[in-house]
């Protein structure tokens, strides 16, 4: 499952050797079969490739039976005739194979070209890095023509907001519940979500979907949208790990590749990683903080209250004071005995509840030192990239995926050759790709206006 974020209008200023995919380029259907015609005297009408094939089959024939043994002379001459026409095939299909080449040969997009897509482009601190993220992986994915690089530019730009935010923005409630902690939460007496004392029953989040592999709120807040197409959650993340590595042990000139691409980007503009990494660790800190007291989660559609370690360990306390006094009674009745059972049964249950969330609080507090040592390095200006030893389902490495445009742009590699997603562009099918991306139709209009402009100006 894919999850977009929301993006301005495409026009706004603001704000792995891998395994090949063959190319679904459309080319010129031939066919293997004879086209024969009856005419109404029905004597057959023939096409070029017939006459041809059968000229050809007639002139070696004759050529076979007029060669005999003491026919040294025609022999010798006939096998000159036959070398020279096998260089001269061989030589038309070592051209046909060249052209062939050139013509899947890939063209890079300029900056002016994006300047006319995305006015003011140019501008941005990171525009070349990011350009060059871009045409890098584009050519990967085999985007070699203007329909294909113009569906993977509108697609990746709703989803980035023009390559302004490649990791998706807010707070660990947005994460939880997609809204932001300046809105009042309830639930009300259906079990759906009022905000403001107004009922929305289609909030698109809720992370803690079984679709998308997370197992708890640590997992909601590491794996939320990330990279140019914002993919989400703990079973994205992970198919992208053993992509990377199944590649780049394949291909040991593309592990030094991308690790010095992305050291480059860092070195190259430091203070944009520092100021990212910054932001997630405050994240990942209020989460650590929202997990002492009672929060509220969006689980398959239904929101639930879920109470924090503060809480849990009160009602544990209560718990346990009546249990000791229902133990103090000198001759207990059957029900007192039984209410003592249920009640040490439901202690029981919520020190299991205590201990996992004290889990996932201890796993946000390790995310919070791996960036914060990540943010030491990237200060130091030595912070180094080892992608055998890169764990993308673990920080630092989940949290680069949004913010360096190299991986941003490779886990669009990833998910572009996994969905070949270059089918739906050759039959310039917006609405298909967006299907496969997002699960629907979500800034359709946008997208198919974005390709629009992006095939006029590739073209």
């Amino acid at each position: 499952m894919m999850n977009s974020i929301n993006s301005r209008s495409f026009n706004s200023i603001d704000s792995v050797n891998t395994e090949n995919i063959k190319s679904t380029e459309k080319k010129p259907e031939i066919s293997s079969q004879s086209e024969v015609s009856i005419k109404g005297n029905d004597e057959p009408s023939y096409n070029k490739m017939d006459i041809d094939f059968k000229a050809n089959y007639y002139k070696t024939m004759l050529t076979q039976t007029s060669l005999t043994s003491s026919d040294k002379t025609s022999n010798k001459q006939s096998k000159t005739e036959n070398q020279t026409n096998k260089a001269s095939q061989n030589s038309a299909t070592k051209e046909v194979n060249n052209n062939n080449s050139t013509a899947n040969k890939y063209v890079p997009v300029t900056m002016e070209q994006m300047d006319k897509m995305i006015p003011g482009f140019s501008k941005r601190g990171n525009s070349e890095q990011v350009l060059d993220a871009l045409n890098y992986t584009m050519e990967r994915c085999e985007c070699n023509s203007p329909e294909r690089k113009a569906m993977f530019l509108a697609q990746t730009g709703v989803e980035s907001g023009n390559f302004t935010v490649y990791s998706e923005m807010g707070d660990s409630k947005y994460f939880l519940m997609g809204v932001s902690t300046r809105k009042d939460i309830e639930i009300n007496a259906n079990g759906n979500i009022t905000i403001n004392d107004k009922e929305a029953n289609n909030i698109h989040r809720g992370y803690l979907k079984k679709d998308l592999g997370n197992k708890d709120v640590a997992d909601v807040i590491r794996f939320s949208g990330r990279g140019f197409i914002q993919i989400t959650g703990r079973n994205n993340f992970t198919n992208f790990d053993n992509w990377v590595g199944k590649n780049i042990k394949q291909d040991p000139k593309l592990k030094s590749e991308i690790e010095s691409r992305i050291e480059k980007e860092v070195k190259d503009n430091p203070q944009a990683f520092i100021k990212a990494v910054d932001k997630q660790i405050n994240n990942v800190d209020d989460s650590i903080v929202m997990l002492n007291e009672t929060y509220v989660v969006k689980v398959n559609g239904k929101a639930e209250y879920v109470p924090g370690i503060n809480t849990l360990e009160r009602k544990i306390k209560g718990y346990e004071q009546s249990i000791e006094k229902l133990k103090q009674i000198p001759e207990p009745t059957p029900g007192q005995k039984k209410a003592i059972e249920d009640l040490t049964a439901n202690q029981e249950k919520l020190k299991t509840q205590l201990s996992q969330t004290k889990g996932q609080q201890e796993k946000l507090k390790q995310d919070c030192i791996a960036l914060q040592k990540f943010r030491d390095g990237v200060e130091k200006g030595d912070f180094k990239v080892d992608l055998e030893k890169a764990d993308f389902t673990q920080e630092p490495y989940s949290f680069l995926i949004g913010s360096s445009p190299t991986l941003a742009s490779t886990t669009t590699e990833y998910y572009w050759k996994n969905n070949n997603l270059n089918k739906y562009a050759d039959s310039e099918d917006v609405a298909g790709a967006t299907k496969v991306i997002n699960g629907g139709a979500k800034a359709l209009d946008e997208r198919k206006e974005n390709f629009d402009k992006a095939l006029k100006t590739l073209k």
